[in-house]
């Protein structure tokens, strides 16, 4: 059995929150056929992101693209899909119910101004246009009234060249557009994003005043009510200095705003501020592995947010210097990482990975759970407490401990005499044995170990004792022999459930397993602790650095299945519901075996390897991303290897992104153990989420020893 420590849970989580954190910019093989800028695009909510049109600025004269590209996720491949009648740039666009891509104003040659609304169907692949806006515009920002509204509001933009001051609604359904408003001052090289069911919309970029001259920066971000359009301006000396046409996208919980800083502040372009519109306040989050030049300014990119993965997807733009005349085109396509967004899923990032460098405490729980573990409630009886708590289980009979005597002398492991425990010792009230949980075959419960000192006086020390129920067999027995000899060899490790010893002589009709006690529970029971506390909270726990160096085991190390009520936190412990009451037995020797987290290669062949722990690995992650739902628990125990072998998988647990689901969760179970991830490869694919840990008070202790580097923090705070 493991133990994930509950200190060191929360005093990861407290260094993390102190740490700067980093998003992960990465840029996919895929990439635009040309250089451009000013491109519109749009995520179809499934596996495709449309990119229209579009402006080279290297070449003089300029040129606009009169295409819409393809770029399919799960393939990285771009594709030209179709051509407009002309060519345009600088158009804005929204998704309509019905899946329709709406692609509104723009710019064609000769700078010429487009009032025409275009529908492109991407399915018959038909661009049509199906209706007009009051006037020309460019540089438009739409937001729909909400996720699933056809209502689309048009900000501001570049009408005739003037800076315009309204915002025209018009409905996707019924193809009509309306101005619905007019401001004071006017919108140009601004965002607009909306926050999905609070109706309102954020500008980013400009203010609703006067604005300054052409190409100077803004302060202010502006707050609009959709309903009745009145508008307050966000301080104007509180917000970075937006310059150009920055990208607003909202995930769902932030507003993360990309581009557009001069490069005379503070804020470089290899920053992304993160906005919260509920208090107001931002994040400068630094990004790894942008592309663009320090202190440069990064306009004119494209970027949709694909729920799914959790992604900001980036196309194209230019990256410039206001100081001189060099200017880079950029034909990349590049994704950023903002799974943050989940606080519940931060927290469960922090409990399933650790720290840079270091081999993740359930690591080590695949170490343990070697061949000799097949089940983990196999321990003794204490007839009064186990009759209260039998619930009708039928007594079989008793096995001949005369079998006690062959399993000990047929094993190759030796058993060490010293952790021999005098039965006499074990101290509890027969009539009220506090029971810690039971099994469909064992039974936990909780007693005290007297101990004689060298001065004559006693020590009572808490234990948790493990035992049999009755109607036992020998394979059983043999069993918990196997763990006991196990755990001796091991020794005492600090991550580890310490076996303090055992009773095993025979004259006493009962095999005692005595082992440290846990008070507080199981990481299920946290993880469903924090199901119910974070979402309420204001706690933001910064994501990206709460995974790091995953599981990386001996290749020689064969385990058994993990499961999540067996990671036990420091100074806890909860035996109930144990993975025992999942056990289905193999026919050809009755042997029980935890089906739900077993690889099906397993289930008769007794094949055990590394590949097969990485399914049971996959099956823990399962479980700590759904904080502690119980697998399978809509089909019987019998019936799991047949829904496993049709083909069918546990469905995508409700805090695990898209992107983990498929790239690991779903990849632990694949049929084939060769087609599995190592642990290697998950440790490198976990890293992508790394935060930097390479603070002043972790470098300190360094990172070969961050437990105790974090627990002297706390120690000393």
């Amino acid at each position: 059995m493991s133990r994930l420590d509950l200190l060191f849970v929360v005093e990861l989580l407290l260094i993390i929150s102190s740490c700067t954190c980093q998003l992960v910019c990465v840029e996919v093989k895929a990439h635009l056929p040309t250089a451009r800028g000013h491109t519109a695009a749009e995520w179809d909510g499934s596996d495709a992101i449309y990119i229209m049109g579009g402006l080279d600025v290297s070449d003089r004269p300029q040129i606009r693209f009169p295409d819409i590209l393809k770029y399919t996720i799960s393939t990285d491949r771009i594709e030209l899909v179709q051509n407009f009648t002309s060519v345009i740039s600088g158009a804005t666009t929204s998704l309509g119910s019905n899946g329709d891509i709406y692609i509104y104003g723009g710019t064609s040659d000769n700078d010429n101004l487009l009032d025409q609304v275009y529908r492109y169907n991407p399915t018959t692949n038909d661009v049509s246009i199906v209706s007009n806006l009051e006037y020309p515009d460019i540089y438009m920002s739409a937001v729909k009234r909400n996720h699933t509204s056809d209502d689309v509001f048009l900000f501001g933009g570049f009408n005739n060249f003037v800076r315009a001051s309204t915002v025209t609604q018009f409905d996707m359904a019924n193809l009509t557009s309306k101005v619905v408003a007019t401001f004071n001052g006017s919108f140009h090289s601004h965002t607009v994003t909306v926050v999905d069911g609070e109706g309102y919309a954020f500008i980013f970029g400009n203010s609703t005043e006067t604005g300054p001259p052409k190409n100077q920066g803004f302060h202010s971000v502006s707050k609009v009510n959709l309903n009745n359009f009145q508008v307050s301006i966000l301080g104007e000396e509180n917000f970075p200095n937006f310059y150009k046409q920055p990208a607003a996208i909202w995930n769902g919980e932030y507003v993360y705003i990309i581009g557009g800083y001069q490069a005379n502040s503070r804020f470089s372009t290899d920053s992304v501020i993160k906005f919260d519109p509920r208090t107001m306040n931002y994040e400068v989050m630094n990004v790894t592995g942008f592309p663009f030049i320090r202190g440069d300014i990064l306009s004119g990119i494209s970027a949709v947010f694909v729920a799914s993965r959790n992604r900001i997807y980036i196309f194209g733009g230019w990256s410039s210097h206001p100081n001189d005349d060099h200017q880079i085109d950029l034909t990349g396509i590049w994704y950023i990482d903002v799974s943050e967004k989940s606080e519940i899923q931060s927290v469960i990032l922090a409990v399933a990975g650790g720290a840079s460098g270091l081999l993740v405490l359930v690591g080590l729980v695949f170490f343990i759970k070697r061949k000799y573990f097949p089940t983990l409630m196999n321990c003794l009886r204490i007839e009064g407490a186990i009759q209260n708590s039998e619930s009708g289980l039928a007594h079989s009979e008793e096995v001949q401990y005369n079998t006690l005597t062959s399993v000990l002398q047929g094993s190759s492991t030796s058993y060490n005499k010293l952790l021999e425990i005098d039965r006499e010792d074990l101290v509890f009230d027969e009539t009220n044995v506090p029971i810690l949980g039971e099994g469909m075959f064992g039974i936990v419960f909780q007693c005290s170990l007297k101990t004689v000192n060298p001065d004559g006086s006693l020590t009572f020390e808490k234990v948790a004792v493990k035992t049999l129920k009755p109607g036992r067999e020998s394979n059983h027995i043999k069993s918990i022999f196997n763990e006991i000899k196990m755990l001796s060899c091991l020794g005492n490790h600090p991550n580890i459930v310490q076996l303090i010893g055992a009773c095993t002589k025979l004259e006493d009709d009962q095999v005692l397993m005595v082992l440290e006690f846990c008070e507080n529970g199981s990481l299920d029971k946290l993880l469903r602790k924090f199901n119910g506390i974070l979402s309420l909270s204001g706690t933001r726990f910064r994501p990206a650095s709460n995974l790091a160096g995953y599981l990386e085991i001996d290749s020689e190390a064969s385990t058994r299945p993990l499961n999540l009520r067996h990671a036990l936190l420091n100074q806890m412990y909860k035996w109930g519901q144990d993975i025992a009451a999942g056990m289905v037995f193999l026919e050809e020797k009755k042997i029980p075996i935890p089906v739900s987290t077993t690889a099906p290669e397993s289930w008769c062949s007794k094949i055990y390897s590394v590949k097969s722990d990485i399914w049971g690995y996959g099956v823990l992650l399962w479980e700590i991303f759904s904080l502690g739902e119980i697998p399978y628990q809509d089909i019987h125990l019998d019936g799991i290897p047949n829904f496993i072998n049709s083909g069918e998988r546990l469905d995508r647990p409700i805090h695990a992104s898209q992107e983990i689901y498929e790239d690991v969760i779903l990849k632990c179970w694949a049929v084939k153990a060769n087609d599995r991830p190592s642990f290697s490869e998950l440790n490198l694919y976990f890293k992508e989420y790394t935060c930097n840990f390479h603070s002043e008070r972790v470098q300190r202790f360094g990172e070969t020893d961050l437990i105790s580097a974090l627990r002297e923090i706390i120690k000393n705070a």
